[in-house]
């Protein structure tokens, strides 16, 4: 395993006119590179710990939705290429002596086969994309705060070149009799 990196929780709460009280939090954030099974440093592979929670007070019921953002500065899409030739060029001329006592054939043929190629490799590179990676969700009601936990959550990311960054985040979705809401928090960006 390669370096671990650790973050600081963050945590919203929200007051609703009306009375709604909820809040969202994540803490515990941990990373932990690892080297990519096939040797190619354009893959990464991670673990990732950290633990999410939301409350919803009073009578309204809520849910929790964690996962993390995934971004790659620059996308690397290799491509093998190789390219080969080959030819066979021959040449000849043939010629007859005579003289008085003997009559001499000559023949000379010159024949040369060639083989060239090459092999190469062709990186193209975009700007990189942003993905969603979810990691679960939770109900939550009667007032009780409600947490999602990760241990050793695996992402992988293939064809990365540049730096790969990870921003965790928890949303909350409540919903009440008179009021629907929802908010969010999102942790510091971890650069990998």
């Amino acid at each position: 395993m390669a370096h671990a990196a650790a973050a600081t929780p963050h945590e919203n709460t929200y007051r609703i006119d009306g009375g709604l009280v909820y809040s969202v939090g994540q803490s515990d954030l941990v990373t932990r590179s690892m080297p990519a099974l096939n040797g190619m440093p354009t893959n990464r592979e991670l673990l990732v710990d950290s633990t999410f929670y939301g409350k919803v007070e009073g009578s309204a019921t809520g849910t929790l939705k964690t996962g993390y953002l995934v971004a790659c500065v620059m996308d690397a899409d290799p491509k093998a290429k190789a390219d080969a030739e080959g030819k066979v060029e021959g040449s000849g001329n043939g010629s007859v002596s005579v003289e008085p006592d003997k009559v001499t054939p000559k023949l000379d043929v010159k024949v040369g086969p060639s083989v060239s190629g090459g092999v190469g490799v062709e990186v193209s590179l975009t700007p990189g994309k942003i993905a969603d990676v979810q990691s679960g969700s939770k109900d939550l009601h009667d007032g009780a705060k409600g947490s999602l936990v990760n241990r050793d959550f695996y992402i992988q990311v293939s064809g990365c070149a540049g730096p790969l960054l990870l921003r965790p985040y928890a949303k909350i979705e409540v919903h009440s009799s008179d009021v629907d809401a929802t908010g969010s928090v999102f942790g510091d960006p971890i650069t990998l």
